[in-house]
């Protein structure tokens, strides 16, 4: 806006600066984020946005110095940037080569595929990674699904808007862009539906009572154009806004319209005589001109339809309407936003159901099972789960877990999917080295068997021997179903897989667990989460891995310590193979 409109803002330079400046200068100084703020394609935007201000502050110092105006003015800004875009090409062509930028994550790189699908299967495998649904979009913004348009619409000020409308214009269409895109980005979607829709409802709340203070006036004979300069100046609005014809009781006025032809009244006041607006001849005007003698005659005749005796009773029925839909709808809005911010604020893992004998229970098993890890196993005991309980078992049950909801890592994430796919011995000769418990969700519904899927996808993106090269998306780990007997069985490589035996141990007679690897020490009251531990330690690396030593820090002491693994582990590949869906037909 400011560039486009050349109306630079020597404050909004200094805001931007400063905060761009204080802020990169504190970022920097976290290990984690370091020089990235330069180096990462997702990141250099606010940099690229200081630099633009930096060279509009330059210009607009060179121009008032030299007193430059109109074409000069405009001349100079267009040579000064062309030039700086020759130097900037030439600076991005010597660094990128060196591998100074890096390239976009796939996470970023979905917000702007055709489709819901990357090929990275840890991306892929991720529900909140899917388009928001309609549903979706009413569940969380309820009625400002309908009242945000309008404010969209509002702030667009027929082309008159100011910086703050245009703003909340921008960060509408940038939000509900991404919420398209990916489901847990709704989340952007709430201040601006709320600004917008707070917008909308005070116009129509606005317009309504201006109706009915008309209404009351007109109806008590007070004089109507003493109302309406007191309602626009109420609202703080132009007195033209509200101009409009007399009524039929007093004497006709000659129209302000733009038109030429002079409209002349009638005397006798029994009558009134409308306004002859004819669309104004264009003659040899500019297309500009035009159109804006177009607008003003439409708008006239608008005016002359919107004041009839007619269309006041429709406005005054409007205006009662928006109060009595502001009263209903209002108190249902407030009553269902409690609600959703009561259930979404309940904990996770612990929730009402009703079991088989009818009975109403609290099923308590996910937190009940951590607290049996904090409670009964070693400080230094290591617990192996698939990612998405990983925040759980370090928070709730103070115990180290091989992976949480840091996704970032997918060679670590693929390592973890490597031994639940595999089959027992091959996932004990790498278990023993990482993990003294196995933790596994065996209740059905969203289990790890549910799962189970997504987890092999992930290993064998990175690892070879897990689903075989006939079968890169794993349609064979899993089950199918048997004509005969009609029951859903295990295909051979689920069979074998640790996954399976740990959920399905006791439970089905296809699955054992091989008593001399893993040993199960726990199960939950109704049996949706089971533990087990490992036997047969490697003790030597678990000493490895608790030494400071080896855990690769950025400085001694520090507490970002990227670590490594045992020696007996070994490396994981650092790069991934994607996978095509659509050449699969998935």
């Amino acid at each position: 806006r400011r560039v486009h409109g050349g109306r630079f803002s020597w404050n909004m330079w200094k805001s931007y600066s400063l905060m761009f400046i204080i802020g990169t200068a504190g970022a920097v100084q976290i290990p984690v984020v370091g020089w990235a703020l330069f180096k990462s394609m997702e990141q250099v935007g606010p940099l690229f946005v200081f630099v633009i201000l930096q060279f509009l502050a330059f210009c607009e110092y060179q121009i008032e110095r030299q007193r430059l105006i109109g074409d000069d003015a405009r001349a100079y800004r267009m040579n000064l940037f062309l030039k700086c875009c020759a130097a900037l090409v030439i600076v991005v062509a010597i660094l990128f080569p060196m591998g100074w930028f890096g390239p976009l994550t796939y996470r970023i790189r979905s917000l702007f595929f055709r489709h819901t699908r990357t090929g990275n299967a840890l991306v892929d495998s991720v529900a909140e990674h899917q388009p928001a649904s309609a549903d979706a979009y009413w569940q969380h913004l309820s009625y400002c699904c309908y009242l945000a348009p309008i404010g969209f619409i509002l702030c667009l000020g027929g082309g008159d808007a100011t910086d703050g409308q245009l703003f909340l214009v921008l960060y509408g269409m940038v939000s509900y862009y991404f919420a398209q895109k990916m489901n847990r980005l709704i989340i952007l979607m709430g201040p601006i539906a709320s600004a917008l829709s707070g917008i909308a409802l005070a116009s129509l709340l606005q317009w309504g009572l201006a109706q009915l203070m008309l209404t009351m006036n007109w109806a008590t004979g007070v004089d109507d154009a003493s109302s309406k300069k007191f309602v626009a100046e109420f609202f703080q609005e132009s007195t033209d806004a509200v101009a409009v014809e007399d009524s039929d009781s007093q004497k006709p006025a000659a129209s302000a319209a733009t038109s030429t032809t002079a409209t002349t009244s009638k005397k006798t006041g029994s009558s009134k005589t409308k306004a002859n607006v004819k669309p104004p001849s264009t003659g040899s005007l500019p297309l500009s001109e035009i159109l804006r003698n177009w607008k003003a005659a439409c708008v006239h005749q608008f005016m002359v339809v919107y004041e009839m005796p007619v269309a006041r009773v429709v406005r005054t029925l409007l205006a009662v309407l928006v109060f009595v839909w502001f009263v209903v709808y209002g108190a249902q809005f407030y009553a269902d936003s409690r609600t959703f911010a009561e259930r979404i604020s309940h904990p996770q893992l612990m929730f009402k159901a009703r079991l088989n004998d009818g009975t109403e229970a609290i099923i308590d098993d996910y937190l009940d099972s951590y607290l049996w890890l904090k409670k009964s196993t070693p400080q230094d005991s290591r617990v192996l789960s698939w990612w998405d309980y990983g925040y759980q078992i370090s928070g709730i049950g103070n115990r180290t877990t091989l992976a949480d909801g840091n996704t970032w890592n997918l060679e670590h994430i693929a390592l973890v999917g490597r031994i639940l796919a595999s089959p027992q011995p091959k996932a004990h000769e790498l278990a023993k080295h990482l993990a003294d418990y196995v933790l596994v969700w065996a209740g059905g519904g969203g289990d790890d068997l549910a799962k189970s899927p997504h987890i092999a996808r992930i290993s064998s993106s990175v690892f070879d021997g897990i689903c075989g090269k006939d079968d890169p998306l794993c349609r064979n780990f899993g089950f199918y179903t048997d004509p005969n007997t009609n029951q859903h069985n295990p295909t051979p490589s689920m069979q074998k897989s640790l996954l399976y035996n740990l959920i399905q141990n006791g439970r089905h007679p296809l699955a054992k667990v091989d008593s001399t690897r893993f040993r199960e020490v726990y199960q939950s009251k109704y049996g949706l989460v089971r533990i087990y531990q490992v036997l047969n330690v490697d003790l030597e690396s678990k000493r490895w891995a608790a030494d400071p030593a080896n855990w690769v820090c950025d400085a001694p002491g520090s507490w970002y310590c990227v670590g490594q693994y045992p020696p007996a582990v070994g490396k994981p590949p650092e790069t991934h193979k994607l996978k095509d869906y659509e050449k699969h037909g998935y």
